[in-house]
C-alpha cells in the first residue's frame, strides 16, 4: 500500500482516463482513472470541495532489447521508473497526462506507438540501428494545452516517472553478460551498461542535466523530457535514452557491440503536497511492482533481447 493517501471534505468530481472504476482500498472508498493507453489525454476536475486532493501514480515505460544481430546474450531494455504525489484540486483544474510507451527494437519498419523511430512516446531516444530505443516517461502536467518534450513543456512538470534505456547489441565488458538499459526514475535515472571493446553505456538524466556519453565523439546527450538518440546507422548497435524530466544518454555506437542507453530521472514538483520517486528496479523489472495501486502484467518491464519495451500507466484516485 503506498504512503500516500487522499484527503479532504467530500467528493471530488472528474473526468479523463482509459477507465473509471470505484474501489474499496484499504477500507477506504476511492474513484480511479487509469490512463492505460500510451500517448497524451487530459485529466479534468469539474468541480472539488475546498481542501481537496488527488494521488497520482506512475510507471514510466520501459526500454526495448537489442536484436542480438551481433553478439549473445541479447541486451534486455532497462525498467522504467515509479513516481506518487498527492496534488491539490480545485474547482476546473486540469492536468495533461502522459502514459509513456514502451521502446521498440530496431530496424523495423512498423513501430507499436506509430513514430518512425524506434524510441516510445514520452521521450524515449530512438535507434535505426541494431540497439533497442528508448521508453518514455509517464507523469503529470499542468494545463491541458498541447505539450511539447522540450524545456517548455518541462516547465509545465509536475510528477514523472522516466522511462528505461534501451538495451544493446553486445556483451558487457569482462562479464560475459547482456548489455542492458540504465533504469529510469529517481532522482537520477540508471547508467547503460558498458558493452565490449570499452563502448560506453549513456548515464542518466538527473534534476538538472541529461545524461550523455563519456566516449568522446559519439553517444548523444539528452534534453528536456526526451531521451538521447543514437547515430542514423542500421549498421550501429548503441541503446537509445529513456525520456524524463531529463533524458538518459544513448549508448556508444559502434558496428559491433555497443553501450546501452541511459534512464530518464524522474521528478517530483516542490508545489505538490507529498511524494516520491523511484528508480532501480530489479535489471528489467520496475520498482514498487508490489504497490496495490500496480495494475499487474507487464507494465514499465525492459524487453528481453528481440522485444519491444512494455509501455507505463497513470493512475489518478481519489475518495468518494
Amino acid at each position: 500500500m503506498s504512503f500516500l493517501s487522499a484527503t479532504g471534505g467530500g467528493s471530488v468530481d472528474a473526468s479523463g482516463g482509459t477507465t473509471v472504476q470505484d474501489l474499496n482500498i484499504g477500507g477506504i472508498d476511492y474513484r480511479v482513472h487509469s490512463f492505460e493507453n500510451f500517448g497524451s489525454d487530459t485529466f479534468t476536475v469539474n468541480s472539488a470541495p475546498s481542501g481537496s486532493t488527488v494521488d497520482v501514480f506512475c510507471w514510466g515505460g520501459g526500454g526495448a532489447g537489442d536484436t542480438s544481430y551481433w553478439r549473445s546474450p541479447a541486451g534486455f531494455g532497462g525498467a522504467g521508473g515509479f513516481s506518487e504525489a498527492t496534488l491539490s484540486v480545485s474547482d476546473s483544474t486540469e492536468f495533461t497526462v502522459i502514459t509513456g510507451g514502451g521502446g521498440d527494437v530496431a530496424p523495423n519498419n512498423t513501430y507499436s506507438d506509430g513514430n518512425t523511430e524506434a524510441g516510445g512516446f514520452g521521450g524515449g531516444g530512438w535507434t535505426k540501428g541494431d540497439g533497442g530505443g528508448g521508453g518514455g516517461l509517464s507523469g503529470i502536467f499542468s494545463g491541458s494545452q498541447s505539450l511539447s518534450f522540450d524545456a517548455s513543456g518541462q516547465s509545465r512538470s509536475l510528477v514523472i516517472a522516466g522511462g528505461g534505456g534501451g538495451g544493446a547489441d553486445g556483451v558487457s565488458a569482462g562479464s560475459g553478460t547482456s548489455v542492458v538499459g540504465g533504469a529510469g526514475g529517481g532522482l537520477t535515472g540508471g547508467t547503460g551498461a558498458t558493452g565490449q571493446s570499452g563502448a560506453n553505456g549513456g548515464t542518466g538524466g538527473t534534476q538538472t542535466s541529461p545524461g550523455s556519453n563519456p566516449r568522446s565523439g559519439s553517444g548523444r546527450t539528452g534534453q528536456e523530457l526526451h531521451g538521447a538518440q543514437t547515430q542514423s546507422s542500421v549498421s550501429t548497435t548503441g541503446g537509445g535514452g529513456g525520456g524524463g524530466y531529463f533524458g538518459g544518454g544513448s549508448g556508444y555506437e559502434i558496428s559491433g557491440p555497443g553501450g546501452a542507453g541511459g534512464g530518464g530521472s524522474g521528478y517530483i514538483d516542490n508545489s505538490v503536497i507529498s511524494g516520491q520517486t523511484l528508480g532501480g528496479g530489479l535489471q528489467y523489472i520496475p520498482p514498487e511492482t508490489n504497490n496495490v495501486m500496480y495494475p499487474g502484467g507487464d507494465i514499465g518491464e525492459g524487453g528481453p533481447g528481440d522485444s519491444n519495451g512494455n509501455k507505463g500507466v497513470v493512475i489518478i484516485r481519489y475518495e468518494i
